[in-house]
């Protein structure tokens, strides 16, 4: 375990590079609603716990594994509902994540949220053993405003640390002393987790808490990435495939992305030549090959399309992408 406490912090308007400076995740992020991302997280590192507090400008929806130890979030504020696997959540709703578990989950414009991480060693050190546990639980407010308050304290006492004199810096670099802080954050998290650890025992598979919606959703992408072709299938198509009627469609994707069948499909078709886009090496016929590859025929209202949805150009992403 590093015995270091600090204090980071990363802003980007790219949905791509969304967390691809941490470690111990796997991801997908689609952003919903158009414009600049606007994204920012903080992040204060404490031994073997992370504490971080991101806020964002779009709607996105997620999908999230957490690959090892123990994390928990929840959001703080935000416009428009936020929904994990179709279910509508508020304020006093967490989400555990756990080694392993994929977790689905719809963030509404300007949201504020904070997280905890735990590595493995200190969960196992700690004896949290939380599995078969709903990762959606609702938790006591004035629980979660005591872990809010000591979160704030440690962050403003190490921003304070990295100004202090290099003699104290050393001293409060000791191991108790970082140690005390992490402590009193666990002690907080655990009043918080209460509601998870009175769950422990009764096995729960996450499938029964999912709406039809999300899991009709979910049916139609899988048929898509099955697909020999790159081409969206219509209302029609996807309606008989699933045995449901075009509006029963229509209405599942309203309610979890806010958008009809079509429109989610061009999006994910619009994300998808970003990604071809990116992996170009150079400027030189690079737009024309990631619109080819993600089946993109029109050319005529790309650019368009893209600038609306990401706030740039396709040429000008690339040139700022094959600069860094």
């Amino acid at each position: 375990m590093d015995f270091k406490s600090e204090t980071t912090q990363t802003t980007t308007d790219d949905i791509d590079e969304l967390f691809s400076w941490s470690e111990g995740w796997d991801f997908e992020y689609t952003q919903l609603t158009a414009g600049r991302l606007g994204f920012r997280e903080r992040v204060v590192q404490l031994p073997g716990v992370a504490i971080k507090w991101h806020t964002a400008t779009q709607a996105m929806l997620v999908r999230e594994t957490f690959l090892r130890g123990l994390g928990f979030g929840f959001v703080r504020d935000a416009v428009g509902p936020t929904r994990w696997r179709g279910q509508e959540i508020d304020v006093h709703d967490g989400l555990l994540y756990q080694s392993g578990n994929e977790q689905h989950y719809a963030l509404g414009r300007s949201t504020s949220s904070m997280s905890i991480e735990l590595d493995d060693r200190l969960v196992q050190a700690l004896g949290w053993n939380l599995d078969c546990v709903a990762p959606l639980q609702r938790f006591d407010p004035a629980a979660i405003k005591d872990l809010e308050l000591i979160c704030a304290d440690v962050k403003r006492m190490t921003e304070q640390d990295a100004l202090a004199s290099s003699y104290t810096q050393a001293a409060r670099a000791d191991s108790l002393y970082l140690l005390s802080r992490r402590d009193a954050v666990l002690r907080r998290l655990r009043k918080v987790l209460q509601p998870w650890f009175a769950c422990q025992g009764h096995v729960h598979d996450s499938v029964e808490r999912a709406t039809p919606g999300f899991l009709l959703v979910s049916q139609a992408v899988a048929y898509t990435l099955r697909r020999d072709d790159s081409s969206i299938p219509s209302n029609v198509e996807l309606a008989s495939l699933l045995r449901v009627s075009e509006r029963t469609l229509f209405r599942a994707f309203q309610g979890w992305v806010g958008m009809s069948p079509q429109a989610f499909f061009e999006l994910r078709r619009l994300h998808r030549f970003r990604q071809f886009l990116f992996a170009a090496p150079r400027l030189k016929g690079a737009i024309t090959k990631a619109a080819m590859q993600s089946g993109i025929t029109h050319m005529g209202r790309l650019s368009e399309r893209y600038r609306k949805q990401f706030g740039e150009s396709p040429s000008e992403a690339l040139k700022r992408r094959l600069k860094t």
